[in-house]
């Protein structure tokens, strides 16, 4: 909506849920890195605590405002807001588009100890002709690709957060190995952790990108194919 007196339009989302609602105890501290509800009915669910940690400096970086309402039982509602000024249309050169049919074929070992991630990932990259194989952890992976003849895999995609072994050290171990094609594959980090220090250490650990969950399959295919030419 426009904001009476000045140049500025309010842009207002708004995301609700008939879930099990929060308590008022834990919603003081829901925005803290790490921070987790104790309920036996998600307790089972594995996760970090950061999702509510980084939405909530995005939006302060925004300069927007976050609000929720919320009753245990019943469900949770969230209400963010940005104010942004009104800008003159201009139109943008045409750029170049890639083709997705160029990643038909593809062959991608991607490590991921998330079931139902990894079923979403695969059903999205099949629409188009895209192949996958799992690997639970980022020492299968790495075991996977060192044990795989060449040409096996396009690329890598990697999870972050594993058991075992996480996909940074996965990384450096895959371009650590004695092969030339450890140095080649391409391997794009997929993680719900968007802060700069965790995009820096993807590319610092031999990334040659960094995706944010839930990703764009169109953005990564693109990103692959780009790799490859």
């Amino acid at each position: 909506k426009e904001l009476p007196g000045t140049n500025k339009v309010r842009l207002v989302y708004r995301i609700t849920d008939t879930g099990i609602g929060m308590s008022p105890d834990y919603m003081k501290d829901m925005y803290n890195p790490f921070s987790r509800a104790v309920d036996t009915r998600v307790n089972h669910v594995r996760g970090s605590g950061l999702g509510l940690s980084i939405v909530k400096e995005l939006v302060d970086l925004m300069g927007g405002h976050i609000e929720v309402q919320s009753e245990v039982g019943k469900g949770t509602a969230f209400t963010v807001s940005f104010d942004f000024p009104y800008v003159e249309t201009v139109e943008e050169a045409p750029t170049e588009e890639i083709s997705l049919d160029s990643a038909k074929g593809m062959h991608l070992l991607v490590a991921e100890d998330n079931d139902l991630n990894y079923e979403v990932a695969e059903e999205l990259l099949a629409m188009y002709g895209v192949t996958c194989e799992r690997a639970e952890n980022g020492a299968i992976c790495v075991g996977k690709f060192q044990k795989a003849p060449e040409g096996t895999y396009d690329a890598i995609l990697m999870d972050m957060q594993m058991p075992v072994m996480n996909g940074l050290e996965a990384t450096r171990s895959i371009r650590m190995l004695e092969t030339g094609r450890a140095h080649k594959i391409p391997i794009i980090g997929l993680t719900a952790n968007a802060f700069s220090t965790d995009v820096a250490a993807c590319l610092k650990a031999g990334m040659n990108q960094h995706m944010a969950k839930p990703f764009d399959v169109k953005k990564l295919l693109q990103a692959l194919i780009g790799m490859k030419r």
